[in-house]
């Protein structure tokens, strides 16, 4: 049984639009212009593959926290564990996962009402 999280107004509709973000901007084309470096940038580069494809999506608007959550350097514990200002790197959820973007996003236990709202939304709209 899921168990659900009170959440503030604010909070939760960040957390709804960066779910809106990730499930359109995965859909975006690999093509020539992809980049080669293999290991930095990769959670950004899940999000935008090419800067071509990046210049295409006129409804994305960049912020600070969605910029947290592309590149990965945020406040998350996977994150801050590599400068040793956490003492661990797992979710604070009880999932015994580490707690990055793509933890937070798709399966922390605590964000699963704004999935479910998601999902719903992108539905009723076609776009899932």
């Amino acid at each position: 049984m899921t168990t659900l999280y009170p959440c503030r107004r604010q909070g939760f509709q960040n957390l709804l639009d960066k779910l809106s973000l990730l499930s359109g901007m995965r859909r975006l084309e690999m093509g020539p212009n992809t980049f080669e470096a293999k290991h930095n940038a990769m959670s950004t580069k899940e999000f935008f593959p090419s800067i071509h494809g990046r210049l295409k999506v006129i409804h994305f608007v960049p912020n600070f926290r969605i910029i947290q959550f592309l590149t990965e350097h945020g406040n998350f514990k996977a994150y801050l564990k590599r400068f040793n200002l956490s003492r661990t790197d797992l979710c604070f959820c009880s999932s015994g996962e580490i707690q990055d973007v793509n933890h937070l996003i798709l399966s922390c236990p605590k964000f699963t009402p704004a999935r479910c709202l998601l999902i719903s939304s992108l539905k009723k709209n076609n776009l899932a």
